[in-house]
């Protein structure tokens, strides 16, 4: 070691040697243009090993870092003295009892000058920055994931400035908009929305200045061909690290097959109020006169007339319902009310209202309702006589002789909710194991020859099951052939 070295290391009032030999950072020196080891501290032995350095040029004692660019270093500061700090380097950690672990280090190489000012050696230090290089190739691999997920998704994912000018444009973008990334970075993002909407973007964009966010936003957006089409927009603000929004990020999703089929569902639907008031005034006439002439005194074959015209009444005003019921499902404008009822009254309504049925066929209608059963409950009274009626009718249809059994009852019943379920058993011709599975599929009558003589178009069932299913409930079917079946529901209501 020189004296320039010596003093500095040892000689010093301060003693600079200790701080060196116990500093919590690596520290070795060497000397000549051969890097001979003169010191290392007590951290570079606890952390690379005490592999007896003192005097061993470093190409020697630490092979490992060939190709690293160390020794490359460590030439560089010794011949033109210029320091070089943050060169970071993976190198093997000796833990003791002959385990070696790969770490991170950040080295930093300062010239040594003897009194004449000539280049006599050189001052590593390194620190251990594993965790930090770690968390941060994390932070790089999550950056690049997002990239990935960024530029193969199918939305337009874009950012912009405060005032307006784009600044990414993903691959989404070039294929909803069909502009390139190229033609739209650095413009005003005005090109991609007509003119009568820019206030709009106006407003969106003060409130992404009040650090707003906005949520699926329905809008239009225009392509390169001219074309208009609806998107659904969400738009958060871009935040520097200072804190300070900076930017916009937006997000846009082309909707406008929904907004067809939503349109579409709305047209259908305006069209079947307007064909439903059309059919039913004339309908309600036919059935109204029917019954008038019903009470006058007409013969036998007159009277079997109106009969057949009243019947055939009530048979296409089912149908009517039945349709308008299944477009409401399909493009689901179905609505429930929550109103206060009783299973009794109703099922004394439906006693009333299907005697005549019952009666033509000379079957016997029984209900029953549990004890447990609460007197009143709330829901939909008229969709749950609906469901009945329809399982009823459905038995009354297929059935010859016997019984058509009601039952309600409470399958559970908590504080605030109670479990009904209600069946319908009859002694009709059942149905085959093959067609159980098929009982709720929409017309499943008319593609069965031997039941068509009941009439309907088949929707009633799946109708009941569409609406049970609507109010949180389940239907089921049990049935043997030529020994009747047994319709089940269950749907729970508020006490």
């Amino acid at each position: 070691m020189t004296k320039k070295v010596d003093n500095i290391l040892k000689n010093s009032e301060t003693n600079p040697h200790k701080v060196l030999m116990l500093a919590p950072v690596i520290i070795c020196i060497s000397k000549g243009p051969n890097h001979v080891y003169e010191l290392a501290n007590e951290m570079y032995i606890k952390v690379v090993g005490n592999r007896d350095i003192i005097g061993k040029p470093i190409r020697e004692a630490l092979p490992e870092l060939e190709g690293q660019g160390f020794f490359e270093l460590l030439d560089e500061v010794y011949k033109t003295g210029k320091p070089f700090i943050g060169h970071e380097m993976l190198a093997t950690i000796d833990k003791g009892n002959g385990k070696l672990e790969d770490g991170f280090f950040n080295f930093t190489y300062q010239a040594i000058l003897d009194s004449h000012g000539n280049i006599e050696g050189i001052m590593v230090f390194a620190m251990e920055v594993t965790q930090h290089v770690i968390a941060r190739k994390e932070n790089e691999d999550i950056i690049r994931n997002l990239a990935l997920i960024v530029e193969s998704s199918n939305d337009a994912i874009l950012s912009k400035s405060l005032d307006g000018t784009i600044i990414s444009w993903n691959t989404g973008a070039e294929k909803m908009y069909g502009y390139a990334s190229k033609e739209s970075v650095g413009k005003h993002i005005s090109f991609i929305i007509p003119s009568e909407y820019m206030n709009e973007e106006k407003e969106i964009n003060e409130k992404i200045r009040n650090n707003e966010t906005i949520e699926h936003y329905e809008t239009v957006r225009m392509k390169k061909n001219g074309e208009i089409f609806y998107i659904s927009l969400s738009a958060s603000p871009l935040i520097n690290q200072g804190g300070n929004i900076v930017g916009i990020s937006v997000i846009a999703r082309d909707v406008s097959e929904r907004k067809k089929a939503e349109d579409s569902s709305k047209l259908k639907d305006a069209f079947l109020s307007i064909i439903s008031h059309e059919i039913r005034t004339p309908l309600n006439a036919i059935m109204g006169f029917s019954d008038i002439l019903t009470n006058r005194k007409l013969g036998e074959q007159e009277k079997e007339y109106v009969n057949i015209i009243k019947s055939s009444g009530d048979d296409l005003l089912k149908i009517l319902n039945d349709v308008i019921d299944m477009s409401k499902l399909e493009v689901g404008t179905m609505d429930f009310e929550v109103k206060s009822f009783s299973v009794k009254e109703i099922f004394h309504s439906l006693n009333k209202m299907l005697t005549g049925k019952v009666q033509e066929k000379n079957l016997t209608l029984l209900f029953a309702c549990d004890k447990d059963v609460p007197d009143t409950l709330l829901g939909d009274q008229t969709r749950l006589a609906q469901i009945i009626t329809s399982l009823i009718t459905n038995a009354i249809n297929f059935t010859e002789k016997g019984t058509i059994n009601v039952r309600a009852s409470v399958i559970k019943k908590e504080k605030t909710n109670t479990l009904l379920t209600v069946s319908v058993t009859d002694t009709g011709i059942g149905i085959s194991l093959d067609k159980i599975k098929t009982t709720f599929d929409r017309f499943r009558q008319i593609e069965n020859y031997d039941t068509r003589k009941q009439g309907g178009m088949g929707l009633g069932l799946s109708i009941a099951k569409r609406l049970v299913d609507l109010q949180d409930g389940s239907m089921t079917v049990e049935s043997e052939l030529k020994k009747g079946s047994t319709f089940k529901f269950c749907i729970p209501y508020k006490n």
